[in-house]
């Protein structure tokens, strides 16, 4: 199965976020199996991502980024910046798994963010 480098940062929070769900077990060996095959991906994606931001975000007289807000920064050039970022992030990842049925999950309560990021992993029947 292939899916996008810019993906993979969902499907981990998702993965995380069934992690105290009561799963059948086929799906929570698979989700294990999915997040471990993902976590050398999801490093290097992350890495590249802040490489990428650190080299576009305005920075101060000592070339110390400078924080706009909570957890975020300003680009100096945001088309440059976006245009990189597609670049690695429209990569396609082969994972050795197959895409498990949604109907695989039964009937378990599971919020639609954690579903959104787990549909890249997710067929229909």
């Amino acid at each position: 199965m292939k899916v996008k480098a810019g993906e993979i940062r969902g499907i981990v929070e998702a993965i995380d976020k069934t992690a105290n769900l009561k799963l059948p077990i086929k799906i929570s060996y698979w989700l294990a199996r999915t997040a471990k095959q993902l976590d050398p991906e999801f490093r290097a994606f992350e890495e590249s991502r802040l490489k990428l931001i650190q080299a576009h975000a305005e920075k101060d007289d000592e070339g110390k980024v400078v924080p706009a807000g909570e957890g975020q920064v300003k680009i100096v050039d945001a088309e440059k910046f976006n245009e990189e970022y597609s670049e690695i992030a429209d990569q396609e990842i082969e994972i050795k798994m197959d895409p498990i049925a949604l109907d695989a999950l039964g009937d378990i309560d599971i919020e639609p963010a954690v579903v959104h990021g787990l549909l890249p992993l997710l067929k229909e029947d």
